[in-house]
């Protein structure tokens, strides 16, 4: 019993420890995510849009905590159809008044006509503008230093680090593999003609993905064609892919 009263300190800190490193590396995953895109989008064509409306939404976080996402909905042309996009910039803020939020999208009033910059291999993901270099930076510090931090601690204690350095460099390739097939899969649908030009896809599009099996897919292009969030095309995918099991 003693002995299991004196390991409680060095349980707890192998506990705490992993939950470090595991929040450092969805950082660090985010930073590089951001850093990529703005980069990346140097080489992203530009199209004229529209801003639709522009509003300021009220979401509730852990703990009661209230922020407010300030949020513009445009439109642009693409592909010889119209696209819907909602972000603002890569690295998107969130602020903790409501005038602070309602200022950030002073700039774009409804009926503004806009320069909208849309990632060619994925038309839906748009932005208005380039930002996020700094942001990138700042989760990919962030998070190097709550995953090195625990790491180096747990090595003054005798705990082996490189198993777990082993562990890290395995689930970022696994990351980095089923990006990259899942960029392949889709240019082989495009290829196909399953998956329709850009700004022309329909409903119809999206069923015939879903008996195809590309549900990812089919999701990206309810996406495309309602404007929707991510969370609401996967609910709406999933009540179609259930209508068709039925029928």
């Amino acid at each position: 019993m003693t002995e299991l009263i004196q390991n409680l300190p060095f349980a707890f800190g192998l506990l705490f420890g992993a939950f470090m490193v595991a929040i450092g590396l969805i950082l660090l995953l985010v930073g590089l995510v951001t850093l990529r895109d703005t980069f990346v989008s140097l080489r992203w064509p530009r199209s004229t849009g529209q801003v639709v409306s522009s509003e300021v939404r009220r979401e509730e976080r852990l703990e009661e905590q209230i922020v407010f996402r300030p949020e513009v909905t445009y439109t642009y042309a693409c592909g010889g159809g119209t696209l819907t996009g909602r972000k603002i910039a890569f690295a998107e803020k969130l602020y903790h008044s409501e005038a602070a939020a309602r200022k950030a999208i002073e700039s774009y009033p409804a009926g503004m006509v806009v320069t909208v910059l849309y990632n060619p291999d994925s038309p839906a993901e748009a932005v208005l503008e380039r930002r996020g270099v700094l942001a990138g930076v700042v989760f990919l510090l962030l998070g190097a230093a709550m995953v090195a931090a625990p790491l180096a601690l747990g090595a003054g204690q005798g705990v082996p680090v490189g198993p777990i350095l082993a562990v890290i460099a395995f689930l970022f390739a696994v990351i980095f593999i089923s990006g990259r097939r899942s960029r392949l899969r889709r240019r082989r649908v495009e290829q196909s003609g399953l998956y329709p030009p850009p700004g022309q896809g329909s409903d119809e599009d999206v069923e015939r993905l879903l008996r195809a099996g590309e549900k990812l897919l089919a999701i990206r292009l309810y996406r495309e064609v309602h404007g929707t969030d991510l969370r609401t095309s996967r609910l709406k995918v999933r009540e179609l892919a259930e209508r068709l099991r039925r029928s």
